[in-house]
């Protein structure tokens, strides 16, 4: 059985049933997420953002976030922070892109810090934007 959102935590407490996830994610305007295909995630609502802990973005357009670990297929990344996970054929618009794969999509706004490229065309220039502060400096 495919579960779009397999948990959603929220004021320290989880939540797996979906009419009440859904319901969750409009209350505190992220329905955008209810819009998209997703597998198997699990997600938070902490501070008035989304935190993505992990599962398999489909297609749709992530709109503001932070993303922790998973893959995403396709689709478009508009902002929001990337920690780690596969990006793939997707079209990144602005963000920061921390650590992780890149991997055939599209770059076209944004900063790249401390990932690995795998194919795809970027749009910026890479060799300012990787001298930002890397990846590690910002682990627990």
């Amino acid at each position: 059985m495919t579960i779009r959102i397999k948990k959603l935590i929220f004021e320290d407490k989880p939540y797996t049933d979906p009419i009440l996830i859904e319901s969750l994610l409009q209350k505190n305007s992220l329905s955008w997420l209810n819009k998209a295909e997703i597998e198997n995630a699990i997600v938070e609502i902490k501070d008035s953002k989304l935190y993505w802990h992990r599962g398999v973005w489909y297609y749709g357009d992530w709109e503001y976030g932070i993303w922790l670990d998973g893959e995403f297929r396709y689709g478009n990344w508009y902002n929001g922070v990337w920690y780690n996970g596969t990006f793939k054929n997707g079209t990144w618009h602005n963000g920061i892109f921390m650590n992780g794969i890149f991997e055939d999509g599209e770059f076209l706004d944004g900063e790249f810090r401390d990932g690995v490229k795998k194919g795809g065309d970027f749009k910026i220039d890479l060799k300012e934007s990787n001298t930002i502060v890397n990846f590690s400096n910002y682990k627990k």
